[in-house]
């Protein structure tokens, strides 16, 4: 099974076009981002969401990511 992917800020503009291109190739996405409004409106169905807010370190997003890999592209 793959590592889902997890897109962060995944109901803005640019995180949702990820978010559809990375889905379509088959890939398990997680995006995470704090409009659940926006994520039910914009994000595709096979996406899993997680609400959260990145600017407010104490919430745990454990669940979400288990690691981060760093893969820079070339």
């Amino acid at each position: 099974m793959k590592r889902p992917i997890a897109v962060i800020g995944g109901t803005g503009s640019a995180a949702r076009l990820l978010t559809r291109d990375l889905t379509a190739r088959g890939e398990t996405i997680r995006a995470i981002g704090r409009s659940t409004l926006r994520a039910h409106r914009h994000l595709p169905p096979q996406a899993q969401y997680f609400l959260a807010d990145l600017r407010r370190p104490e919430q745990d997003l454990a669940e979400a990511c288990v690691e981060a890999v760093y893969r820079p592209t070339v």
